[in-house]
């Protein structure tokens, strides 16, 4: 059908029909494979825990005025990198749903700047902290490990 996902404004309260309802729209959402933003909403609830196409929850005053946001690279059940920009700042998130090692590969050219700061799961479990480059990065994440990058 070419639709990617939803998005979900106007709910009336946090009533126990308004919380069923929800809940309807999430599985109905997940039986047709589509991708869901709830604007207007209650506040988060943990719910992408349970249903993982669940992309935002608007209920944060300003929660909506989020700058830029780009999908850069995963794989469902396995790995997800995201990147988020407010003002001139972008902020790079990864994380390893597995048990093995990878390594991503990304183009970090759209982040302005010349070094950002890396912070990432080393294969002892211990934080690391490194330096990222704007342009092709290697990032290695041990199994169910992730990382974090500020240009």
């Amino acid at each position: 059908m070419g639709v990617a996902g939803i998005k979900v404004d106007f709910f009336g309260g946090d009533g126990q029909s308004m919380i069923a309802y929800y809940h309807d729209i999430l599985q109905d959402a997940a039986s047709h494979q589509l991708m869901l933003n709830f604007h207007g909403a209650t506040l988060p609830r943990g719910w992408h825990r349970t249903y993982p196409h669940l992309m935002t929850v608007e209920a944060i005053k300003g929660g909506e005025f989020i700058t830029e946001v780009k999908f850069l690279d995963g794989y469902p059940e396995e790995y997800a990198v995201l990147a988020r920009r407010k003002g001139e700042t972008w902020h790079i998130a990864g994380i390893n749903g597995t048990d093995k090692e990878i390594s991503v590969r990304l183009d970090l050219s759209f982040a302005t700047g010349e070094q950002g700061v890396l912070l990432y799961d080393g294969p002892d479990g211990k934080i690391r902290k490194g330096e990222a480059s704007a342009g092709p990065t290697v990032v290695r994440l041990p199994g169910s490990g992730g990382f974090v990058i500020k240009t």
